[in-house]
């Protein structure tokens, strides 16, 4: 079956689906899946390779990376309940937090394009047992059954 996906819900049928336990299905389902898999996959690489460029190439001048260092660690001492003055001083933490959501607003628009680009997957799409096996073996809710079975269901 041929069908024509966003690459953003590509990525995320991927990222749900890759961490799957689906040892109890069938020999043929496994080959099934694990080839959907494979379908799936380069369209992930092409996609984690275009973020990589983009944000390598619009990172901010200066010790963006330093900072980014310091503002991860600032956040860690706060959720640990610890000061984190001794890293970065409020000031600086809210300096860089609004640069950081500007980068990111750039890299997010920049690569609009890519996530909204249609590709087009070949796969043998998985019967309703197959579905019921992955969602009982994975104990998901009714809600990621029904994705799953829209996602890579007949």
């Amino acid at each position: 079956m041929k069908k024509t996906i966003k690459t953003s819900e590509i990525i995320n049928m991927y990222g749900f689906l890759n961490g799957a336990k689906f040892t109890t299905l069938k020999s043929e389902s496994k080959i099934k899946f694990w080839k959907i898999m494979r379908a799936l996959k380069p369209t992930v690489e092409s996609y984690n390779d275009a973020m990589k460029s983009a944000t390598e190439s619009m990172k901010p001048e200066g010790d963006f990376d330093a900072k980014l260092e310091k503002f991860n660690e600032y956040q860690r001492l706060t959720r640990e309940g610890k000061s984190p003055y001794s890293v970065m001083s409020l000031g600086e933490f809210n300096a860089f937090t609004q640069v950081l959501e500007d980068f990111n607003k750039l890299v997010f628009d920049a690569t609009k394009d890519i996530r909204e680009k249609d590709v087009e997957v070949e796969f043998e799409p998985m019967n309703d047992e197959d579905i019921i096996g992955l969602v009982s073996e994975n104990g998901w809710n009714v809600a990621q059954g029904m994705y799953v079975a829209d996602s890579i269901g007949e």
